[in-house]
């Protein structure tokens, strides 16, 4: 009997495969059978591709360009570095620029887009960026997220903050958070700011009133100038996001979300917390302590005052079924938890 293994056949190698006759002579292989593909399947491969590559090949065929408007679900991921890193700054700018001026006002006319990502290392005019985002919301988008690295960016986005369809925003930007007098963004669900300068106090407040049926909030580097105290005051929000807000010249913290059920708090103490309806909160994550500037800067009363805050935020959230502490929070709590009894 013989025990050697069975031989194994091995697969055919891609020059072997490149040389299955799948149905032609070789005067056929010339022949653009992609293009002869069903219209299913050619939106299909057209939604799979990066964006770039996605346009440039609508651009060369008439049938591929028609295809656009019947993709569903179109989601444009753009980034200003796909475009010649090896050529200047300026060089780079101005191609993008038109890049996107061609995209918007051309190929994708009247086109429906699902979702809208949109990256910039550069710095833009806000006159561009604000046609290129305008032209997105005209094309009931239910997904932006938007990034700017440039610190010097400032954005101001006409109808960013009154758009009927958007349910999802994620904006990053390093300068001034424009927020007009009159928000409204019935459908939105998911908030997500990081970096941007508020320069009013009703600004946020503003913002959770235009958001009827907002479910997810956060707040990432923000900064409040001429703000006594931030308000986060909503009866749908079920989860809250504060990272990293704290700022030299500080403000009362309150919180009123009687539908919020997960709550993480990553900053330095507030001047005061005024929590009340948290009777849905299930998980609290709180990391919390003082500054080395509010060290430096308080007497024997404030540091006490700023112990007593902290207890009081985490008293609040005590009833949870998951409380996470902080090695801070944890070595102020359990020193003054009898005070809050």
């Amino acid at each position: 009997m013989d025990d050697s293994p069975p031989k194994r056949h091995k697969p055919p190698t891609t020059e072997q495969n490149l040389k299955v006759d799948i149905g032609g002579d070789q005067d056929d292989d010339k022949e653009d059978r992609i293009s002869n593909l069903p219209d299913e399947i050619l939106c299909h491969i057209l939604s799979k591709l990066p964006t770039k590559h996605a346009v440039a090949t609508a651009a060369l065929s008439t049938k591929w360009k028609h295809l656009f408007p019947t993709i569903p679900n179109l989601c444009l991921h753009l980034d200003d570095s796909d475009h010649g890193e090896s050529s200047p700054v300026s060089h780079r700018t101005t191609n993008f620029t038109n890049f996107m001026h061609n995209l918007l006002t051309n190929t994708l006319r009247d086109v429906r887009i699902r979702k809208f990502h949109l990256r910039c290392y550069q710095n833009y005019e806000n006159a561009h960026v604000n046609a290129w985002v305008s032209a997105v919301l005209g094309l009931n988008v239910t997904f932006i997220s938007l990034v700017f690295d440039s610190k010097n960016t400032g954005v101001s986005i006409d109808g960013i903050f009154n758009c009927n369809t958007l349910e999802y925003l994620f904006w990053t930007q390093h300068c001034v958070l424009n927020v007009p007098i009159s928000v409204y963004l019935p459908n939105l669900k998911r908030l997500y700011l990081e970096g941007g300068k508020f320069v009013d106090g009703d600004a946020v407040d503003r913002v959770l009133e235009g958001c009827p049926v907002l479910k997810e909030l956060s707040l990432d580097s923000c900064e409040f100038e001429d703000i006594e105290y931030l308000c986060i005051s909503s009866p749908s929000l079920k989860c809250l996001l504060l990272y990293n807000c704290y700022q030299e010249n500080m403000y009362e913290v309150q919180i009123d979300t009687p539908s919020l059920e997960f709550l993480y708090y990553d900053d330095h103490v507030a001047e005061l917390y005024t929590v009340s309806n948290l009777s849905s909160l299930q998980t609290a994550h709180i990391d919390i302590g003082t500054s080395d500037q509010q060290v430096e800067d308080a007497d024997d009363e404030d540091l006490t005052q700023y112990d007593q805050n902290v207890v009081d935020l985490v008293t609040a959230c005590c009833n949870v079924n998951f409380l996470y502490l902080s090695r801070s929070s944890v070595s102020v709590s359990f020193l003054n938890f009898h005070f809050s009894y």
